[in-house]
């Protein structure tokens, strides 16, 4: 009595399973379709190309994030100097709307003063005028 779905599930497993790659060595061109065989030097020599290799490829990995690290940061630095600058300029812009609303109140002031100072005078030369009138007459 054989279970198939363990079988299949075994199969599946082999398939699934992650193999390392091939050793690359040196072949010789000239050397016929027989068995290969290599010393252990040779055997050694490709394991340590392949780990350089691998060194190689993580230290660019890790290269290419501190690149990313840095330009993500010099992106904040520069939105934050944006901020800050265009803060500046809000504040900058509201102290000189303040000054020109304090400026136009002035103005305004010294004008309702004048325009009373005349008026006043006005109706004093007016006054003066009729009391004048009325003693020569």
């Amino acid at each position: 009595m054989e279970n198939n779905g363990l079988k299949k599930y075994i199969v599946k497993g082999k398939k699934r399973r992650k193999r390392g790659k091939p050793l690359i060595l040196d072949f010789d061109t000239n050397a016929d379709d027989g068995g290969r065989f290599y010393s252990p030097e040779k055997v050694r020599r490709a394991r340590d190309r392949e780990d350089e290799k691998a060194i190689h490829i993580a230290a660019q990995r890790c290269q290419r994030e501190v690149e990313k690290a840095e330009k993500a940061q010099a992106l904040e630095e520069r939105k934050a100097m944006r901020a800050n600058a265009k803060e500046a300029k809000q504040l900058e812009l509201a102290e000189k709307r303040r000054q020109k609303a304090d400026s136009l109140a002035t103005k305004q002031a010294d004008q309702q003063l004048q325009n009373e100072l005349q008026s006043t005078a006005k109706k004093g030369k007016k006054r003066l005028i009729y009391r004048l009138l009325k003693i020569q007459w």
